[in-house]
C-alpha cells in the first residue's frame, strides 16, 4: 500500500509539474481580419504567458491563396495590455497591404513556430472574406442627416476614408427640386 501511495504520489507531482510547464508557454491568438481604411487588419492577443526576451516573428499574409508578403509582429500600429510581449497583451496591426477589390484573405502569425506556444491551432485564419472599405489613400466624403429647420439647411459630413489634406475647403452645391 506504501508503494501505490508513493507511487501516486509522485505522479501527481509530475502532472502538476507538466501542467505548470504548459501555462508557462505564451499563446498568440489572431483575432478579427478585417479592412480598415483600404488596408488589411488584425489583432493578435497573447493568451498565455510572457513572451520570452528577443522574440521574433512574422505574420504571413495571402491573398487569394498567393503570398502578399509577411508582417513583423514585433512592430504592431498599436498595443493594449503592454502588447503581445506581456501576458494578455494585444497588438494591431494596419498593413501596407492595399484591399481594392473583393479578396479572400489568410493569415499564418508565426508560420516557422520561432514562440513557442501552448497552442499552436490558432495561430492561421483562412479564408476571411474582405470587402474594400473606402478608397485607398482617399477621404471618403458621406453626407449625413440632410435637414431643414427654420428655413435653414443642415447637414452633416462624415469622413469615412483617409485623413483630409490640412487647411482644405469644400463647397456644398445645393439643389432644391432638381434645379
Amino acid at each position: 500500500m506504501k508503494r501505490f501511495i508513493v507511487f501516486f504520489g509522485f505522479s501527481l507531482i509530475i502532472l502538476a509539474s507538466a501542467l505548470i510547464y504548459a501555462q508557462a508557454l505564451p499563446d498568440l491568438d489572431l483575432q478579427n481580419v478585417s479592412c480598415l481604411k483600404g488596408k488589411l487588419y488584425f489583432v493578435v492577443i497573447n493568451r498565455g504567458a510572457s513572451l520570452p526576451a528577443g522574440w521574433r516573428a512574422v505574420a504571413d499574409v495571402y491573398f487569394d491563396g498567393a503570398k502578399k508578403g509577411h508582417i513583423d509582429l514585433g512592430a504592431p500600429t498599436s498595443r493594449t495590455g503592454g502588447g503581445i510581449e506581456n501576458s494578455g497583451g494585444t497588438s494591431s496591426y494596419l498593413t501596407a497591404f492595399d484591399i481594392t477589390a473583393p479578396v479572400t484573405v489568410d493569415i499564418n502569425i508565426d508560420p516557422t513556430n520561432s514562440i513557442k506556444e501552448s497552442n499552436e491551432g490558432n495561430n492561421f485564419r483562412r479564408g476571411a472574406h474582405l470587402q474594400p472599405c473606402g478608397e485607398v489613400g482617399l477621404p471618403d466624403l458621406d453626407l449625413q442627416n440632410v435637414s431643414c429647420l427654420k428655413g435653414k439647411l443642415y447637414f452633416v459630413v462624415i469622413n469615412r476614408g483617409a485623413s483630409l489634406p490640412a487647411g482644405w475647403r469644400a463647397v456644398a452645391d445645393v439643389y432644391f427640386d432638381g434645379a
